[in-house]
This record gives C-alpha cells, structure tokens and sequence, in this order.
C-alpha cells in the first residue's frame, strides 16, 4: 500500500466534494488526536495513571484541551456483587 498516494486521493476527493484547506486540516488534526488517545497507556489499582505522558500530551494539543483534563480517569471503585434474596 502506497501511503503517499493514498493520502493524495483523499486530499483530491475532499477538495472534489469542496471541503475547504481548513477543514481538511481539522479532519486530519482530529483523526491524529483520535489515533493518539488510542495508544495512551494506563496504570494503577484505584485511581489511574497514565503511563506515557508524552502520548497523551500530543492527543490534548491536537484536541485542545488541558492535558490534565484528558487524562483524569478514575478506575470505579470494585463493589461486592448483589445477591438475589431467595424468594419465601
């Protein structure tokens, strides 16, 4: 697969269809972001951390937001499983 050439047809068929340089521009920022939310690595029992700072901050540039605001996750605090009271 020629990425190159592939790249190239998609430009060509997103000016075909009039989307403008700047709008090509954000599906492009917007597919990178997405990409790289994908490869942010988390660690931790309670509370998540993540891993590989570096990633996450490339995906809260693209997507414009807070590096802290993207990557605050809190893993669910594990409960007991209910139960079933036998009817009488």
């Amino acid at each position: 697969m020629d990425d190159r050439a592939s790249f190239e047809e998609t430009r060509t068929a997103m000016n075909m269809i009039g989307m403008s340089a700047s709008e090509q521009s954000e599906v492009f920022r917007t597919v990178a972001a997405i990409l790289h939310v994908g490869n942010i690595q988390f660690s931790g029992d309670s509370k998540a951390a993540v891993s590989n700072s570096d990633v996450a901050a490339i995906a809260a540039r693209l997507l414009q937001v807070p590096q802290t605001t993207l990557v605050e996750v809190r893993v669910p605090a594990q409960r007991a499983p209910r139960v079933a009271k036998a009817a009488r």
